[in-house]
């Protein structure tokens, strides 16, 4: 098996030929057959390997469905048979480019490709019952994220907040991720105007359980508000939505009564028509 990744890795070298959009073909056709090799080769052939494995798609393109990215690295860092050592090496690149780029040093070969974004996007995919989503990356990436991107935007949207956490091992890290996507942010990764939306039970128990958890730190005066404020706007929402539906049963009852009515009126005047006339 080593000769095989040796013929692959001289393949690699030989075709590229340091022209990175050949590099960026032959890695295309190699992405499935190097993630099949990393875990039976030794560490020295598996890092050669990483040194051509792409972590962006290897052209840009942009649609209606799908969007260029890093669906290459997202792959490898799904893959239950990778070892985890390898995907650190990765995952370390891929935050030394989110770290360039969010301080200016770098831009994003396109704007939809920025590497936080990508991140984010990323943990959003995940599902609890994901069992190919390592818990030590999910706690890697949100750790990264936490650190890098100002307290007050949300990064993932309100739908992922609770199923990211039950995929983050470290309980201080699951509270700030919490405490920042709940109570703390005010607009998205773009700017643009955003907050934690609570419509359903789920989201309530989560307002719960993050005041719970500031209270324990000795931060509960800062959120109480907050949190009745967000069940306020549910437990409102939950009797507007009753009331609409209550509405609704009104005028289908209503609609049927008038269907019935003018059935009636039919009725009556078919019979009418049928009754033999005097003569």
């Amino acid at each position: 098996m080593h000769e095989i990744a040796a013929g692959v890795l001289y393949w690699l070298e030989a075709t590229s030929s340091g022209n990175e959009t050949d590099a960026s073909k032959v890695r295309d056709q190699f992405e499935y057959t190097m993630r099949e090799l990393l875990p039976v080769v030794n560490d020295k052939v598996a890092e050669n390997l990483l040194e051509y494995y792409p972590l962006l798609d290897p052209k840009p393109y942009s649609t209606m469905e799908e969007l260029s990215g890093y669906g290459p690295l997202r792959q490898l860092l799904r893959d239950s048979e990778v070892p985890g050592k390898y995907k650190d090496i990765l995952l370390t690149k891929w935050f030394a480019i989110a770290k360039q780029e969010e301080t200016g040093q770098a831009e994003p070969r396109m704007e939809h490709e920025r590497a936080v974004e990508e991140m984010a996007y990323f943990l959003s995919l995940e599902k609890k019952d994901d069992s190919s989503v390592d818990s030590k990356i999910t706690t890697s990436v949100v750790n990264f994220l936490e650190n890098i991107i100002p307290a007050n935007e949300m990064y993932v949207q309100d739908y992922a907040v609770s199923q990211i956490m039950k995929r983050i091992t470290s309980p201080e890290l699951r509270f700030r991720f919490a405490l920042r996507h709940v109570f703390k942010a005010t607009k998205d990764l773009h700017g643009y105007k955003d907050k934690f939306n609570v419509n359903d039970k789920g989201r309530v128990d989560l307002v719960e359980w993050t005041l719970q958890a500031a209270q324990e730190r000795g931060l509960s005066d800062r959120y109480s508000a907050k949190a009745k404020a967000l069940i306020k706007e549910y437990e409102a929402s939950q009797k507007a939505e009753q009331r609409k539906a209550r509405a609704n049963q009104r005028k289908e009852k209503a609609a049927q009564a008038a269907g019935r009515a003018a059935l009636a009126v039919i009725r009556a005047k078919l019979i009418k028509r049928s009754q033999p006339t005097d003569i």
